[in-house]
């Protein structure tokens, strides 16, 4: 492949991207549908199986794997148990643990040192679960935030708090 064809297919790629990925899924849909037609496993099918064999065969081991897997960054586990929290509760929004500024930092409250993370607006008053919803946050100025109602990104509940 010539150097010109190849600056041509960068050019393209990136102009129909979009498109292209729209293509791709659904050609990797049809794919796992025709192998379920077929009464064939896809891989998702598979890692699934293999990740409930496991569980049957030893479920405190799995339980400990996920639980350190968890521990090994206080981002992943945060992000992990918001995605679930707000799927359950239909809000729009999905957490990638990478996108998280690294703890230890200043509560964005009270200035002592973070444990955790906050959403600004709670999920009950409508708050998405996006990046820009969070705070760093110590816990007991979470857990008295939860007494109050938030008024707002960028807003302050240090006067409720204090």
């Amino acid at each position: 492949m010539s150097a010109d064809s190849r600056e041509y297919h960068r050019q393209y790629y990136a102009a129909h991207i979009d498109h292209l990925r729209v293509q791709k899924a659904a050609c990797q849909a049809a794919r796992r549908q025709r192998l379920r037609d077929a009464g064939l496993p896809t891989r998702s099918d598979r890692d699934r199986e293999r990740g409930r064999a496991a569980y049957r065969a030893d479920p405190e081991r799995v339980k400990k794997a996920v639980a350190e897997w968890q521990r090994a960054d206080r981002r992943r586990k945060f992000a992990s148990t918001a995605n679930v929290k707000a799927k359950k509760l239909g809000i729009p929004g999905r957490l990638d643990w990478r996108e998280l500024p690294e703890l230890p930092r200043p509560c964005h409250y009270c200035g002592t040192e973070a444990q955790g993370f906050d959403h600004v607006i709670p999920f009950v008053a409508g708050g998405p679960n996006t990046i820009e919803n969070l705070v760093p946050c110590c816990l007991p100025c979470n857990e008295r935030k939860n007494r109050f109602p938030s008024k707002g990104p960028g807003g302050s509940v240090i006067e409720q708090i204090s």
